[in-house]
């Protein structure tokens, strides 16, 4: 890929880290980059989306910070997981929450995260690696219905109104689009609009 093509690449996927993070319930504040001004924060490394004030845990004041981290590499090992964690934890203040987007979007055969990576992820809750990270967003085609991950007390209250047991709800797959844009885990439930 050509260097400006990279750039134009990583620019929309940016957006849409933005756009998957704010799926997600995060209160991310407005900011428009230009491709231009990407372009030199590229060039600087300071292209990832870190936000030192955003509250992870509502309960606890000191949960603080979130990192969306651009990895340049597409073998992302064991190795290169740990050196990385421990490079960003160190530069960025150790924040609350870190997501590594791995380029893979572009790939016709998807490395797939080995079980070194898989075992390490268990032992750091506070990292996630987004997979399939595209330069569009889902969220935004005109087909796509208008979502909302329900909170437990939401989900509590629809069940019961209801009458619907949680177990007879529709499941959705792991690896659907649905369940990666919106970071669902094993028991959430999702409101879909139509």
């Amino acid at each position: 890929m050509a260097d400006s093509e990279k750039l134009n690449f990583l620019f929309k996927t940016r957006k849409t880290a933005i756009q998957r993070l704010i799926d997600n319930g995060y209160d991310i504040p407005k900011s428009e980059v230009s491709p231009d001004d990407f372009k030199k924060l590229f060039y600087k490394g300071l292209h990832h989306l870190y936000f030192p004030d955003i509250k992870i845990n509502s309960e606890d004041e000191k949960e603080k910070g979130l990192l969306a981290y651009f990895e340049p590499n597409i073998k992302f090992d064991k190795k290169t997981f740990l050196s990385r964690l421990e490079y960003v934890t160190r530069q960025y203040n150790n924040p609350a929450k870190i997501f590594f987007a791995t380029e893979t979007a572009n790939l016709t055969n998807k490395p797939k995260a080995n079980m070194f990576v898989k075992n390490e992820l268990e032992k750091h809750p506070h990292v996630t690696i987004w997979k399939d990270l595209y330069p569009f967003s889902i969220t935004k085609n005109i087909l796509f219905p208008t979502c909302k991950k329900l909170s437990k007390l939401e989900m509590d209250t629809f069940l019961d109104y209801s009458g619907i047991k949680k177990e007879n709800l529709k499941k959705v797959e792991k690896e659907d689009p649905l369940s990666i844009q919106y970071g669902l885990e094993n028991g959430d439930v999702i409101k879909i609009i139509r």
